[in-house]
């Protein structure tokens, strides 16, 4: 499992998708559904590529969360990190980017980025 920190809240607390689906699952299968067994039919490991998409978006809400508490646009912070605000914006909506332009986005905001992989199932520290 990687476990990624900006500032104080790790983004390993996040409900994962399945569990989430689980607990409010309905008689019948909805759109949801329908499109996880397509997925899966296509690509096996479509249900943990579903999560991790899951925690990236909840991730990158969470860091536009961040900037708006200290009061900051996406172009303030795309200026700070030498980028676009259309990268700021991939970020924030969880899209895929390099680890370095996460890590300057969270300097942008005075926050240090810390990386940390461990065992699956393992207790964090």
């Amino acid at each position: 499992m990687l476990l990624l920190l900006a500032g104080a809240y790790p983004f390993g607390y996040i409900v994962f998708m399945p569990r989430v689906r689980q607990k409010y699952r309905r008689s019948e299968p909805d759109l949801l559904d329908e499109i996880m067994a397509h997925g899966t039919s296509r690509n096996p490991n479509f249900p943990k590529l579903a999560e991790l998409a899951f925690r990236q978006r909840v991730f990158g809400r969470h860091l536009a969360e961040k900037r708006r508490r200290l009061g900051l646009s996406q172009s303030v912070v795309a200026r700070r990190m030498g980028s676009t605000q259309r990268i700021i914006s991939k970020i924030e909506n969880g899209g895929d980017v390099q680890v370095s332009t996460l890590a300057r986005y969270v300097e942008a905001l005075g926050l240090s980025l810390e990386i940390h992989a461990r065992r699956r199932g393992a207790k964090a520290a």
